[in-house]
């Protein structure tokens, strides 16, 4: 939606967006694949999946409060509820994480 807010007149820039960022996650998964499949010695994978999880970790942090909470933090609207929603929903996936293995 913010696209085309941002870009009305430029719809096939849009669109071109649109394709690139649908493609992005099955070419990680491929990459993933790839990786596993490798040659590469164990610490060398252990490095390269480090920085691809930190990228995705740091994609979805970023959309989550700079795009998704920034936009209803805006409505101006019981913003200390909307707020500890996000920090009891982020701190119950840290809870997770750390029993996950």
């Amino acid at each position: 939606m913010n696209l085309i807010k941002t870009h009305p007149n430029k719809i096939y820039f849009v669109i071109s967006l649109i394709i690139f960022v649908a493609l992005t996650s099955p070419i990680g998964g491929f990459i993933g694949i790839a990786l596993e499949g490798s040659e590469l010695g164990e610490q060398s994978q252990n490095i390269v999946t480090a920085i691809a999880s930190s990228l995705a970790n740091g994609t979805f942090i970023y959309i989550t409060f700079f795009e998704i909470l920034y936009a209803e933090h805006g409505h101006g609207e019981r913003k200390m509820e909307q707020w500890l929603s996000v920090a009891v929903g982020f701190g119950l996936i840290a809870i997770l994480m750390l029993f996950a293995h």
